[in-house]
């Protein structure tokens, strides 16, 4: 076991400290708002740092380990093609500012506004499939972490029952999961996000500060250049022959950075839970930034792990990882583990605590997000919209506890039984695809184009959903249709390079089906609009605008937000702060991405060494360091004062009894307010006496 006494020391601490902030936090969950969005009163810096604890799980950062351990500084250099991108679809408030404009609780309930019932219910459906395979490997990757790096062993006897210890840490962690969401959903979630978020972001500079330390500039250099030809780690434009993360990944993810902005349902639950729709872009900006360091720190992890296993001074200790990564059946969970190993190596007692400390926040955080996430919208998106009264307050979250129990032993089994093919970033792009392929087309149609009709995204979402999803089986049982198609086509193998594996990977079965998806949802409602002559969709009332504004939805009182290019652009609702945030992120990489196009125009031109790209590779180290240390202490401080007035608005907030992700006809659902008696036992659907508009 590699886990020493102070390191059990730091865990436990740990653990007692997030469970009594958790039990804190559920005195402020009172109605279904609260449980699912924090009754909207999450400021910029605890949305930004609970959108990084969500997307970063467990999962990703083994993920970015598996990438960036492949590609080295090369994949780092062309996810740069991303920056512009993010930082339009961030300032320009893209989806976001206008799907919380629309105080819609969940994607499908927005369906429903835009759209009609029948098509809330089946996106419902499949985004919660989709979702729960997305997650289903969670658990599984977060308990192989856990086992090679504490170094714990297959098995373990309990009262002389042999118990797998893989099967064990998959409980612990679900149970653990189950039991946050259960306390009080969403404000749980926010709260202990918060505090993971903090340590983690520090424990991780800190690793990457004694990494650079333990490892000399030399020895990081002379690692790197063992790369084969075509596959370099240094030289951008040598990685022809880098399998999966090469030039073409990264463009691919380009166009999925404009597309899936605002399609992740886990995404808008934070976005659902912003005070205000500037709020959330503002969030949107800074995560741009924070997701840009936090990768640089991954980056400089994986890239001194490649040092430690290449470089001849560390060859005694790496035939050691070797040798336990023979001991692992699966080539692809030895390609997972590679960096996991080498830290147990490398990281002394005391951080290698910190360091597992680091992984529970991911797991748990993410977890959290996720099962309440997908928990929920079975319950708002398949269950409510065919009730004609809602359910009472009590009744209501009891349901969503149920469901997220449900989802989280579909994790477990799904996680026990399912084999993964091939890298983890390719099967989440995979999974996220068939949710974004299809509802990508009809949340920007919808949000943006006034006749964008219900037969387009229909047709959308049928085609996305299905060619990701047909993608996803062909690709999983691609090895035993192989002697099938090579008996029918003898000659496949002249057209396929790898018999053995699915030509397409997950990034371009995604690509391929959004591509799809979009040109069905145009053609439909071009349909729709030109001849069946439907009238068009009036977006100013589902977004509350001008006349139809709601009292406190935006800064400064503005009624009428900025349109078209003048987004791009800080507006009326922007302070002085605000607007000294937007131009220090925004001209940060704005130049960041001059230098990108500069120097790919000059090596076209002229041709470029890799003496240069070592001198690159190293002010990038330097710079990780730097860039860390702000952002942590920047966010941390931002943190705390919107944690601090998170608890004071939830103190005093009135609830409102038809704010629970039912789609009323009548003036606004705050009209109708729960009185504190109703806020502590739930009020019902007959407490309220709403006056229609029909």
């Amino acid at each position: 076991m590699n886990l020493q006494n102070i390191d059990l020391m730091i865990i436990v601490v740990f653990a007692v400290s997030l469970l009594a902030v958790a039990i804190y936090a559920k005195r402020f969950n009172k109605s279904v708002a609260d449980f699912l969005v924090a009754n909207r009163c999450a400021g910029r810096y605890l949305l930004t740092i609970n959108n990084l604890m969500t997307a970063i799980s467990a999962l990703s950062v083994v993920a970015m380990f598996e990438m960036y351990y492949k590609g080295g500084f090369c994949a780092n250099w062309w996810s740069n093609l991303c920056m512009p991108v993010a930082l339009l679809a961030m300032v320009s408030g893209w989806i976001n500012y206008r799907f919380r404009e629309t105080r819609a609780i969940t994607m499908a309930q927005f369906y429903e506004i835009r759209y009609s019932r029948n098509l809330r219910v089946v996106c419902g459906i499949m985004s919660w499939l989709a979702g729960m395979l997305n997650i289903g490997l969670f658990p599984a990757v977060a308990a192989k972490f856990f086992m090679y790096f504490c170094g714990l062993p297959e098995t373990f006897t309990v009262l002389g029952v042999t118990v797998s210890t893989f099967v064990a840490i998959m409980i612990i962690e679900l149970v653990v999961a189950v039991c946050f969401t259960f306390l009080g959903g969403l404000v749980v979630v926010v709260m202990t996000n918060f505090i993971q978020g903090v340590l983690s972001s520090a424990v991780i500079l800190v690793i990457v500060i004694f990494l650079l330390f333990f490892f000399d500039w030399d020895q990081i250099v002379t690692a790197m250049a063992v790369a084969p030809d075509n596959a370099s780690l240094v030289h951008p434009y040598k990685t022809s022959n880098v399998e999966g993360f090469n030039m073409a990944f990264f463009l691919m993810s380009v166009w999925f950075v404009f597309y899936s902005t605002g399609v992740s349902q886990t995404g808008q639950t934070f976005v659902a839970a912003a005070k205000n729709a500037h709020e959330a872009k503002m969030a949107g900006i800074i995560g741009v930034w924070r997701g840009i360091t936090f990768a640089m720190m991954v980056l400089s992890v994986a890239v001194c792990a490649y040092t430690f296993m290449h470089h001849p001074d560390f060859a005694s200790k790496s035939e050691i990882v070797t040798e336990s990564l023979s001991s692992i059946p699966d080539p692809q969970i030895q390609k997972q583990a590679i960096v996991t190993l080498v830290l147990t190596k490398v990281l002394p007692m005391g951080l290698i605590g910190l360091f597992v400390v680091t992984m529970i926040a991911f797991v748990v955080s993410t977890d959290n997000s996720v099962l309440l996430t997908w928990g929920s919208v079975f319950i708002q998106d398949v269950i409510l919209p065919f009730r004609k009264k809602g359910f009472g307050h009590s009744q209501h979250i009891w349901l969503l506890r149920f469901s997220i129990l449900f989802v989280a032993i579909f994790c477990f089994f799904f996680s026990l039984l399912f084999k993964q093919t091939e890298y983890l970033m390719m099967y989440s792009a995979l999974t996220i695809g068939i949710i974004v392929s299809g509802f990508g087309a009809i949340i920007i149609g919808g949000l943006y184009w006034k006749n964008g009709s219900a037969i387009g995204a229909w047709f959308a979402v049928i085609v996305g959903c299905t060619f990701s999803l047909v993608g996803l089986v062909i690709q999983t049982a691609w090895s035993s249709l192989t002697p099938t198609l090579l008996k029918w086509f003898p000659n496949w193998q002249l057209i396929i390079k790898n018999p053995d594996k699915f030509p397409l990977n997950g990034m371009e079965i995604a690509f391929y089906a959004s591509i799809c998806a979009i040109i069905c949802y145009i053609l439909g409602s071009l349909w729709s609009w030109l001849v069946l002559k439907q009238p068009a969709f009036n977006i100013e009332k589902m977004l509350h605008r001008g006349k139809y504004a709601i009292k406190g939805e935006h800064e400064g009182g503005v009624v009428l937000p900025e349109t078209g290019l003048k987004t791009l652009l800080p507006g009326k609702e922007f302070t002085k702060v605000d607007k000294v945030i937007y131009y220090t992120v925004t001209g940060s990489i704005v130049l960041w991405f001059v230098f990108f196009v500069i120097m790919t125009l000059y090596h076209f031109i002229f041709g470029t060494s890799d003496g240069f790209w070592i001198g690159y590779s190293k002010f990038i180290l330097i710079f990780t360091v730097v860039a860390g240390i702000g952002t942590t202490l920047w966010l941390t401080i931002g943190g705390l004062i919107d944690f601090n007035d998170l608890i004071k608005r939830l103190r005093t907030n009135v609830r409102y009894v038809f704010d629970d992700g039912r789609v009323m006809d009548h003036h606004s659902v705050t009209d109708v307010k729960l009185q504190p008696d109703q806020q502590e036992k739930g009020a019902s659907f007959s407490d309220a006496h709403v006056v229609y508009d029909k």
